[in-house]
């Protein structure tokens, strides 16, 4: 590593630690592990709506949680969420909504 130090954590531990981070930040919901297990299984059983693949193991879904839809990226190859976008981001405009693509990057991604 370029900083000398290894990490605290693996790859799937840092990648959980984010994606509840984001669920907290993005909309108010503190997820547990337990939490993050049933939103997969939802996933994984077909009781969630599929809205764009964005490569060949990343995917971005609308699961259903306490009576309101949360954005999520999937990663098949882990089996996990790896993080929750805002609801109104372009992945989920562009199929549900208008197609109105932003100039800037917007949550990380630029078209």
């Amino acid at each position: 590593m370029a900083s000398g130090r290894k990490s605290a954590h693996n790859k799937t531990q840092a990648l959980r630690i984010h994606a509840k981070r984001q669920a907290l930040l993005r909309y108010n919901a503190a997820l547990s592990s337990e939490d993050l297990a049933h939103l997969v299984n939802l996933i994984r059983d077909g009781r969630a709506s599929f809205v764009v693949r964005k490569s060949l193991r990343v995917s971005c879904w609308k699961v259903p949680f306490k009576g309101r839809e949360m954005a999520v990226l999937y990663d098949r190859q882990r089996k996990m969420i790896v993080t929750f976008l805002p609801t109104d981001c372009w992945e989920v405009r562009r199929v549900y909504g208008s197609v109105e693509v932003p100039s800037m990057p917007y949550d990380g991604v630029m078209l």
